[in-house]
């Protein structure tokens, strides 16, 4: 979920209405709604950029999930989950790119996964692969999460993720795929866009990710809004003195 900034409320104090901010809340992007088809990237670093439910704010992203496929009886099969912003600079011919990286989970064993349909769950715990304690900061209500297998079972048939549709649930997404370095690209190098033709599944991975206001965010409009409560106090006062 993101931090969701509310419109300005309006308040009566004294017979007067001033305006405001109401306290910051939390959105979501979920993608869980439908299964359509497993999608094999085999080793090549693959995700979806998304926005989350709010309206450009700050928050700290708490868990994140994702759908698997496949079989991994390898103890060297691995997982590698990244977030990125969305101000990288361009390249190949794009606007901008995934980047700033904002997190990495390092290789997180697959070992002994042998059923389809199984989650992977990342919390901010702090653990070896998960999210940080506290989360993951989030500038504004978009972002990139990525996918990346290892190791000895993984080929261009396998390190599959589900794909769901026909819209998230929670959030938006843009039916494309970043992908770092494709082979089957060869040039040029980097990131590329990929889009599926009409008519075949787009590329929307299950994923789920939630996330809660910045604590300096719910301060601020906290401050704000007790400062505007004190000025219309005052500012009725006054005005009734005046009377």
């Amino acid at each position: 979920m993101i931090m969701i900034c509310k419109p300005l409320k309006r308040l009566a104090v004294a017979g007067l209405v001033t305006l405001v901010p109401a306290l910051a809340r939390a959105g979501s992007y979920v993608n869980f709604t439908t299964y359509e088809v497993p999608f094999a990237i085999g080793g090549v670093e693959v995700g979806n950029q998304v926005t989350l439910s709010g309206n450009n704010a700050t928050c700290s992203v708490t868990n994140f999930s994702l759908q698997l496929s496949g079989n991994y009886p390898s103890t060297n099969d691995t997982i590698e989950i990244r977030f990125y912003g969305v101000t990288g600079g361009a390249t190949n011919g794009y606007a901008y790119t995934p980047g700033p990286l904002l997190f990495d989970s390092g290789t997180i064993s697959l070992t002994g996964l042998n059923s389809a349909g199984s989650i992977l769950n990342l919390p901010a715990d702090g653990a070896t692969g998960d999210l940080p304690v506290g989360g993951v900061t989030i500038f504004g209500e978009t972002m990139v999460f990525t996918v990346q297998f290892s190791g000895s079972d993984i080929n261009s048939n396998t390190g599959t993720v589900d794909l769901f549709g026909p819209s998230p649930s929670a959030g938006a997404n843009y039916n494309e795929a970043w992908v770092m370095n494709d082979p089957n690209v060869g040039s040029p190098t980097g990131w590329i866009l990929a889009t599926n033709p009409p008519g075949q599944f787009p590329y929307e991975i299950g994923a789920e990710v939630d996330a809660t206001p910045e604590p300096s965010s719910q301060a601020f409009f906290g401050l704000a809004g007790m400062a505007a409560l004190a000025f219309a106090a005052f500012n009725a006062r006054r005005s009734a003195a005046a009377r």
